[in-house]
């Protein structure tokens, strides 16, 4: 890796995030509705809406808020909620440990699923299980997240009763409630991304087993788990890993199903929150923070590219 390929990647992310501020800025002020009015409610007068979009800066040009709201970004303060008038760098920092726990349970969840499955599909190819895994696979990915927790919510919590139905547990309460209460919310949002890891997993994993060097490794006598592991594995990750970085960073921006659905406090729910309340500052600072999130997940796939396969070179 060289120090020019890590600044222009940064300077990439800078302009992406830059271009992404504009469009969403533009797209918010273009939703049919006044926010001052909203924030109003349903009696409101003439004097009380001009004092208040007065007060929000909204009788000025577009540009202006625009640029008043980057520049103060830029220096740290992503500003206060309209709604609340509560600190949005607060909630952040207090609502993105909980959206970034649920991912990161997910994401291990769905690992510990979807890499052996594939494993296994690809070394028993045609038979009972692969085409099996692969139904599942399907149905995995056409679900949607929403049905999905409804599903869990009703069987689980419910009728059952061994789990919570929503809310968040912190893992200071205990390592028992805090996993029942994060149990079903990370099966939901792991159920997808289960899914295109297994079959990814399965097509690189044939693809490396066709090779020439699989065919060599046979010749030597090595076992045949060996052979998928160290050597088919070892050779499939780059697409595998790609796929699970692209995942990982969906996981931060799309649980708004899963934190609505289960009532967990989490980044994804604030910004559902700011979009229905038309509270721009709350919008504008989680997608930039969620949009940050995501494209360092990239970045780190990008880096680690060449501690698995030493041969690729960053220009």
């Amino acid at each position: 890796m060289t120090f020019s390929y890590l600044v222009r990647r940064i300077l990439q992310t800078g302009i992406t995030l830059f271009l992404m501020s504009l469009i969403v800025f533009g797209a918010l002020r273009a939703i049919p509705g006044d926010a001052a009015v909203i924030l109003l409610g349903e009696y409101y007068g003439f004097e009380e809406v001009t004092v208040l979009r007065e007060r929000m800066g909204l009788n000025d040009p577009v540009y202006v808020q625009y640029f008043r709201w980057i520049g103060s970004a830029l220096r740290g303060d992503l500003g206060v909620s309209w709604r609340s008038n509560e600190s949005i760098t607060y909630e952040l920092a207090r609502r993105l440990p909980v959206t970034f726990q649920l991912a990161l349970l997910a994401f291990f969840t769905s690992i510990l699923i979807a890499l052996p499955a594939g494993l296994v599909s690809a070394a028993k190819r045609n038979t009972w299980f692969d085409r099996g895994a692969r139904v599942i696979a399907l149905i995995g990915i056409s679900l949607p997240n929403f049905w999905v927790g409804l599903m869990l919510i009703l069987a689980f919590a419910l009728s059952l009763r061994w789990i919570p139905s929503g809310g968040f547990v912190s893992i200071s309460e205990g390592l028992g409630p805090y996993l029942r209460a994060l149990a079903a919310p990370a099966i939901t949002l792991g159920t997808a991304m289960a899914a295109s890891t297994m079959r990814i997993t399965r097509a690189s994993t044939l693809e490396a087993l066709s090779q020439d060097y699989i065919r060599t490794a046979r010749s030597k006598g090595l076992r045949e788990f060996t052979v998928l592991t160290a050597h088919a594995f070892k050779n499939a990750m780059i697409p595998i890993l790609t796929v699970i970085g692209v995942q990982f960073g969906l996981m931060l921006a799309g649980s708004v199903a899963v934190e609505t659905v289960f009532s967990i406090p989490g980044v994804s729910r604030f910004l559902i929150d700011g979009v229905n309340n038309r509270d721009y500052p709350v919008v504008m600072a989680t997608v930039l923070v969620i949009s940050l999130g995501y494209m360092i997940a990239n970045l780190m796939v990008d880096l680690s590219y060449a501690i698995i396969d030493p041969r690729i070179r960053y220009e």
